[in-house]
Parts: C-alpha cells; sequence; structure tokens
C-alpha cells in the first residue's frame, strides 16, 4: 500500500526498482501528478557471466560440469549447447553462438548487485519518501527493489519489461512468470505482465493508483485493466 495517502493536490510519488537515479520525471495523468523515481536493477547474475572466460580452460570445465542444467535452461527454446568459446560464447547445435549470460533465465542479482542496491537506496530515502514501489516481473528488478527499501511493500506493475532487440537467445530478459504470492497489480492471465509499453504503465498509474492505492496478492484482482490500456 502507499505509505501514506497522496497529498490534496493529487500528487503522488513512485519508485522503480534500481541502482542509478536519473532526474525525476513529473507527469500529469488522469488530472494526477505523478512524480517518477526510475532506477536501474543492480548487477545480476547474467551480468557477472560476461568476465567468464578470462581463463577459457576454467570455463571449458565449468561448461562440462553445467552443460545439462544450460541445456535445461534452453528447452523452451529449438537450440542445445554444445562447446563454449572465448569470448563467454555458447555454440548452439546449429552452429550459431550467443552469449553465456543469453542463456541464463531470469536471474537474480549477484552479492554485489544486492549491496550496491542496498547502498543506492540509502541515499534515494535521504532525498525522497515514496508513497509506492513497484518493480517489473523481473527477478532482478524485484530483489533491488527489496534491497533498496527493506521497509515497503513491493508490487509488481504491469507494462514494464525490457525492450526487444534482436539477439537471437534473450532469456536473461524474459521473466519466468508474475511474482508468485507477492503483492501484484499484475494480472497473471493475461501479457501485460511480460510486455513494454509506457503510455499504458502511465495511464495504469494514474488510473488504477490514483483511485485504489492497494493491490491484493497476486491472481486475486478484483479488476480488470481496461481494453484501453493496452
Amino acid at each position: 500500500p502507499l505509505s501514506r495517502p497522496p497529498t490534496v493536490n493529487h500528487s503522488a510519488r513512485v519508485g522503480a526498482a534500481a541502482i542509478l537515479t536519473p532526474p525525476q520525471r513529473r507527469t500529469m495523468v488522469n488530472g494526477t501528478v505523478i512524480t517518477l523515481y526510475l532506477m536501474r536493477s543492480g548487477p545480476s547474475c547474467a551480468d557477472a557471466l560476461d568476465g567468464c572466460t578470462a581463463n577459457i580452460a576454467k570455463a571449458a570445465a565449468a561448461f562440462g560440469a553445467q552443460r545439462d542444467g544450460i541445456n535445461d535452461a534452453l528447452a523452451g527454446t529449438p537450440y542445445n549447447a554444445v562447446d563454449i568459446k572465448p569470448g563467454c560464447r555458447l555454440t548452439l547445435d546449429d552452429g550459431q553462438s550467443v552469449r553465456l549470460r543469453d542463456a541464463y533465465s531470469d536471474p537474480g542479482l549477484t552479492t554485489y548487485g544486492r549491496d550496491r542496491s542496498r547502498a543506492a537506496g540509502r541515499e534515494l530515502r535521504r532525498r525522497v519518501e515514496p508513497d509506492l514501489v513497484v518493480c517489473s516481473v523481473l527477478r532482478r528488478a524485484r530483489l533491488t527493489a527489496e534491497a533498496a527499501f527493506p521497509s515497503h511493500d513491493i508490487f509488481t506493475a504491469p507494462y514494464l519489461a525490457e525492450a526487444e532487440d534482436d539477439r537471437l537467445l534473450a532469456l536473461d530478459d524474459a521473466p519466468m512468470s508474475p511474482s508468485a504470492g507477492g503483492l501484484s497489480y499484475v494480472d497473471p492471465t493475461r501479457r501485460d505482465w511480460a510486455s513494454s509499453n509506457y503510455h499504458a504503465f502511465l495511464t495504469f498509474l494514474g488510473g488504477r493508483l490514483a483511485r485504489k492505492p492497494r493491490a491484493s496478492k497476486s491472481s486475486s484482482l478484483s479488476e480488470k485493466i481496461t481494453a484501453e490500456s493496452d
């Protein structure tokens, strides 16, 4: 829930999970002034893989031990990993290659990432106390939010996702599912939890939060986001 009711001028401060905080964005939505403090998630376990082949022999040995687990992660794709090459790249069974991190499904934070998130949260809380903290359904986003705002309830919000790119695989940016059992505004029966739509996100904030600043547990939403928000 909100830490306190919106002020009489109908303004609300919303934090989104992250590390680096750019200048605040002030937006008027449906007559409600919303100030967004945007943050980037902390360094993830996938980020840590970018330097894995400093020693290719060790990387090859690690790949041999973890090959079955890597291919389990690729089970929903048409590919299997057959080898690892310098540059931390997996060779697939069709001859193409991808970065090892691209095959890491919905990674969490490293220990360093958690520490950085806590430090960033302490600094941000000296400047502002948000009315609400929301994050995407990505695991690293929720873990960042929980570390940065330990005394706040963290809500999963729809229409927050990584922008699509032209990578062959991007499992590190693909959420496994809505955060089961967590506080959430996401309807798990819809695809809004895995899509990126900034306009719909603002409409959601201005409509849902201004009217009803509390959320239910996942899978128990009492109302749907209107079709106009899609």
